[in-house]
């Protein structure tokens, strides 16, 4: 078992990280521990405030949100029922037996894992001591969860992991760690080519870097090694392809593409048949990547900067043979499959989005003024976008930043009203989606930026300057109250 303790300020945002798999069906809701109600009855408003109350009892501890992901091995056989013990006794074990926490199970990895989150403020406002929580208490509860439910250890010499491999369990990788990684792929996988080796060591989270073309190290045909997080982000130092013990430099593994190919011609009808039975299966992208999971097949998809994907791997564990997916037939490139599975993936985004704005609307104070409302939805993932008809009218959709454009909800008359007495404009909300990009990346919504007090101040600077822009507001239909209701703030900002 691998554990990762995760120590943020937003605890919405790690309830709606979790939420946003369950409606991808990544994931499901295990336990509701110490809640009125059982998991399944409560909505997100619910589980939001059971832990934010608590946090709201010491306001001076922004970090107050305790995210935590417990890893197992592949052959870690775990019901929901084990996975609910597990987590009872890690939790007493670390010193949060008397919190409420919410758990999840995620499906998708090959691995099983869960989610926990929780608050670290308890009933009486205190906070509970965190100080090298991981290495006094997290470790030593492993140790014993491991032994008692028998589980695969995370440490040994006998400690066959190959799950995310052990760069999600808050320490810095090793070069062992990276070098027994490189190796089993090296070792153990029938490759062709350099990309299908990448994609592979991808599923590791192990980068195989050759720099750019036209840098010394690609020229010298060098490789560097790296571990990196899951949304890429460098871990510890690299390593030299030359220093690990088979020498997995760019010419060792070139010499390896022939037999590979030989290999893979054995399995390749077989890893396409299976591959084709489930995209027949009417799923959606996420539920097409899981199923072939579930049949040992990873699937990896290559992106632009953009974000748009360019091609599609096979990890065929079964048979351990790596295929790009246009190798399969052209009806398994990235693009045959992408325009395959596109409507059901809108169907997916627009159902998340339609049952999460509902909840974002229960929890919203909208007394706090425009402005505040617009960052914390931004601070929570969503973003209003709005646009205009032939007749110049301005309508508005609201979706989380994940997902794309065109299944945004479109938001009721009310809401409307309430963003044209603010004066929010496409003009505005398109300003707003461009800084947010340039200024944080493309992960900003997908748990890739840490919530902190300077990119909570980066992202109201962003709504700040997107609402002193000038230009002519042609909305309609604003009720008296809510004007009235604009006006008096600008005086009052005027005194």
């Amino acid at each position: 078992m691998v554990a990762r303790i995760m120590i943020g300020e937003n605890i919405s945002g790690a309830i709606v990280y979790n939420e946003r798999k369950v409606a991808e069906s990544q994931a499901y809701g295990l336990l509701a521990q110490s809640y009125p109600e059982d998991f399944c009855n409560l909505n997100f408003s619910q589980k939001l405030n059971r832990l934010q109350r608590l946090a709201d009892l010491r306001p001076r501890t922004k970090k107050n949100c305790i995210h935590i992901a417990l890893s197992f091995h592949k052959d870690d056989v775990l019901d929901d029922d084990l996975l609910r013990r597990i987590a009872i006794e890690y939790m007493v074990g670390i010193g949060f037996g008397e919190q409420p926490f919410l758990l999840y199970r995620h499906t998708d990895t090959y691995n099983p894992h869960v989610h926990i989150v929780t608050t670290c403020i308890d009933m009486h406002g205190d906070r509970i001591y965190l100080h090298d929580i991981a290495k006094l208490k997290s470790e030593p509860t492993r140790e014993r969860i491991e032994k008692d439910f028998g589980l695969v250890r995370a440490r040994g010499r006998n400690a066959e992991l190959s799950y995310e491999l052990d760069v999600s369990n808050g320490r810095v990788p090793t070069k062992a760690d990276i070098s027994k990684k490189v190796r089993d792929i090296v070792e153990n996988y029938s490759f062709s080519s350099f990309s299908e080796f990448s994609a592979a060591l991808r599923l590791k989270n192990i980068v195989a870097d050759r720099g750019k073309e036209g840098d010394l190290l690609f020229k010298r045909r060098g490789i560097y090694y790296k571990a990196v997080d899951g949304m890429g982000k460098e871990l510890g130092k690299p390593i030299k392809a030359s220093s690990i013990y088979n020498k997995p430099t760019l010419s060792r593994i070139e010499e390896l593409f022939a037999k590979g190919e030989k290999i893979k011609e054995k399995f390749r009808n077989r890893t396409a048949n299976i591959i084709r039975e489930v995209l027949k299966s009417g799923l959606d992208m996420n539920g097409f990547i899981n199923e072939l999971r579930k049949r040992k097949i990873d699937t990896v998809i290559a992106r632009s900067l953009d974000g748009k994907p360019h091609g599609v791997t096979f990890v065929s564990h079964d048979v351990a043979c790596i295929y790009k997916g246009s190798d399969l037939g052209r009806d398994l490139s990235i693009g045959s499959i992408t325009k395959h599975l596109l409507s059901k993936q809108h169907s997916s985004e627009a159902t998340y989005n339609k049952r999460f704005i509902n909840d974002l609307f229960e929890t919203t104070d909208f007394s706090k003024g425009f402005k505040t409302v617009y960052k914390d939805w931004i601070r929570d993932g969503f973003l209003v976008h709005s646009y205009k008809d032939e007749s110049d009218s301005i309508f508005y959709k609201l979706g989380h930043g994940s997902t794309q454009v065109g299944n945004f909800q479109n938001v009721g008359s009310k809401m409307s009203e309430y963003f044209r007495a603010n004066q929010l404009t496409p003009e505005k909300t398109t300003y707003v989606q461009e800084q947010l990009k340039e200024q944080f990346g493309e992960y900003l919504f997908f748990g890739g930026v840490q919530i902190t007090d300077a990119v909570l101040n980066g992202i109201g600077a962003i709504v700040t300057n997107a609402m002193a822009i000038e230009d002519e507001f042609t909305g309609t239909s604003i009720s008296s109250e809510l004007l009235k209701e604009a006006r008096k703030k600008s005086r009052k900002k005027r005194k």
